[in-house]
């Protein structure tokens, strides 16, 4: 019984340790592009992007002008992802707005791709009704972690599938994931592969020591 139960320890670290998975599934989203423009729109509310974290979008292009950890403002004039903006339903009213975001290069979500670039941690600025100059308040205050649809431009360079989503998924179909990103979090790409969204770094440390520690426990126990 403890040989087994030991056994089942050290497969849980292997599994805790080595996290990503892939396998075909459903894709609840739709990614449509045309040259340098992307738009992310999801089929069912059940799901949604995963912002402020992690890689939330990644993508493949060629003759982009991306630059390796650099925090990109999409609202700035010029800018290589001027005019890019975030979607969210909340009710019946859909908020816009124009983000920041931190671009990282090759990238692999998960396990999933290579990709050439990842958008992390995409922040919002500001929520309105219309994207413009006039609007200067932000008109939904309350906190959002996911959203419902990515409208990505380049400034230069064209898109080539496939991408990968960060997701959000509610686990209860009509229920919404967002604005607050209710539920479970994976990586999907637009052809069906999935990546279990892999734990902090410090929490993944901290259940492998006790899992360490359990295993070295039943080692003991079994030692005459």
């Amino acid at each position: 019984m403890r040989a087994t139960l030991f056994r089942a320890l050290v497969a849980a670290l292997a599994v805790c340790t080595f996290v990503s998975v892939a396998a075909a599934d459903p894709v609840p989203f739709t990614v449509t592009c045309s040259a340098n423009t992307a738009d992310l729109a999801f089929t069912n509310q059940q799901f949604s992007m995963k912002i402020q974290d992690g890689r939330d979008f990644s993508f493949n292009c060629t003759g982009c002008n991306l630059v390796d950890g650099t925090t990109y403002n999409t609202s700035t004039t010029g800018g290589a992802l001027f005019g890019s903006y975030l979607d969210v339903t909340i009710g019946s009213t859909t908020y816009l707005s124009y983000f920041t975001t931190k671009v990282a290069a090759d990238t692999k979500p998960g396990g999933l791709g290579p990709f050439d670039y990842s958008l992390t941690q995409i922040t919002p600025l500001l929520w309105c009704d219309a994207l413009g100059t006039t609007c200067t308040t932000n008109q939904y205050s309350g906190s959002v972690t996911s959203v419902d649809s990515l409208h990505l431009i380049l400034a230069a360079g064209t898109f080539a599938p496939p991408f990968a989503v960060h997701v959000c998924d509610s686990g209860t179909p009509g229920t919404p994931s967002s604005p607050g990103c209710t539920g479970t979090t994976y990586f999907q790409d637009s052809i069906g592969n999935i990546a279990i969204d892999t734990p902090e770094p410090a929490s993944l440390a901290l259940f492998s020591t006790g899992l360490l520690g359990l295993a070295g426990w039943f080692r003991r126990k079994r030692q005459p």
